[in-house]
């Protein structure tokens, strides 16, 4: 078994959130699991706090904990650590990191703790929507069993639920992007109906922060663009994320995904896409 969650932290007292806090990630690979923690301008007075990871081993809920010494003044600060079992792990429950003075670490849904949420329920959701499309296709070609007239008001009211289902089965096509193009996505939904790769970003929390706070992402012939400013630090969220290469707005409709890397760094606060490879 192997899953990865990528998901951004925040600092909490209580259920109040305070602040950003930064990026984690939570792999599991069979008897392994690696916790790691990206986090940026801390607001911490020294002393310790700790880790705690609570994880799924032969149908039960284990924790393991591991002591953090935080320096005064806060700052930047990496966390890793890795963990083996004797047995396969069957998911994570909850991981989160507890700050001196009574505060914490943790992601926007784990105060109601989800296990097992990770790539898999992308996979999951997906299937799921095939399926149901397979299904609203075989119940419009279904043909009639009964030889009576139905209704009027009945025949109106299937005529217009097929009229929909035909009409969403359309929609659902998979979108052919043409070359030297640039689609702007307003309804995320899209992505769905475009390859696998695309799917699956439907559920990447980079590209979720980056449509909500500007209503929009891109697609061109072999990339998605999410929106942003250029900033060191947005930018190893978006490479840890999977969106390695920054380009800015003028040149997007020139764009053509290459080399992952630049000759010449954005300058600071620049408007432009962070791309990840999808052809």
């Amino acid at each position: 078994m192997f899953t990865q969650n990528r998901d951004y932290v925040y600092v909490y007292k209580g259920e109040q959130k305070l602040s950003e806090a930064g990026l984690r990630k939570l792999t599991v690979m069979e008897r392994k699991v690696k916790v790691e923690f990206l986090l940026q301008d801390l607001p911490v007075v020294g002393g310790k706090g700790k880790c705690r990871l609570r994880y799924l081993l032969g149908g039960k809920e284990k924790e393991k904990s591991w002591e953090i010494p935080f320096v005064s003044g806060g700052g930047q600060m990496q966390f890793l650590q890795k963990l083996e079992e004797a047995g396969e792990i069957e998911g994570i429950a909850d991981c989160r990191i507890f700050l001196p003075g009574g505060k914490e670490i943790r992601g926007e849904a784990d105060a109601v703790t989800k296990e097992k949420q990770n790539v898999e329920e992308a996979a999951v959701k997906i299937q799921e929507t095939k399926q149901k499309s397979e299904a609203e296709e075989q119940q419009i070609k279904k043909p009639e069993s009964k030889s009576e007239v139905m209704p009027r008001n009945e025949e109106l009211l299937s005529a217009s639920q097929n009229e929909s289902r035909i009409e969403g089965k359309e929609s659902r096509k998979e979108l052919e992007i043409p070359e030297n193009q640039v689609l702007y996505i307003q309804d995320l939904t899209q992505l769905l109906s475009m390859g696998e790769k695309q799917r699956e970003l439907y559920y990447n929390s980079f590209l979720l922060h980056g449509y909500y706070q500007y209503r929009h992402v891109v697609a061109g012939k072999g990339f998605i663009g999410v929106p942003g400013n250029f900033s060191q630090r947005e930018a190893i969220a978006a490479k840890m994320m999977g969106f390695p290469l920054f380009i800015e707005a003028e040149n997007l409709q020139n764009c053509e995904f290459g080399e992952e890397t630049r000759t010449e760094m954005p300058q600071m606060g620049t408007y432009g896409y962070f791309l990840c490879k999808v052809g």
